[in-house]
């Protein structure tokens, strides 16, 4: 018997928890563009709160994105019994892109009547 047989082997789970993480991730990473974008559309205007709501809905959507990423990467790693195909996060994500897309071309929309 060679030292190998004398090991357990475990299950080849592939590269799928890091392809999705890196999926996630990278999906974030143009949100928060769009968010510093918005922000340098008008940077006398950045004294105006309503100004910064855009900025920070892409803040909180990226980091949300960045979540979901950490939280799908764990979930590949170690299945236990739980939901493979991430629903929630998906109407989530869509959700939020779809309200940061409306924000920044209300705000495109304003800054260029001025």
């Amino acid at each position: 018997m060679t030292p190998d047989d004398a090991e357990p082997r475990l299950p080849d789970r592939g590269l799928q928890a890091e392809r999705t993480s890196l999926a996630w991730t990278k999906a974030s990473l143009p949100v928060w563009a769009n968010g510093g974008l918005l922000l340098a559309r008008d940077l006398t205007a950045l004294k105006e709160p309503a100004r910064l709501a855009g900025a920070a809905l892409a803040s909180a959507v990226a980091l949300a994105l960045v979540a979901i990423a950490v939280s799908r990467q764990r979930t590949f790693r170690h299945p236990g019994g739980q939901r493979l195909i991430p629903r929630r996060q998906i109407h989530f994500a869509g959700v939020a892109i779809l309200c940061l897309v409306l924000l920044a071309s209300v705000t495109v929309a304003t800054t260029a009547r001025r």
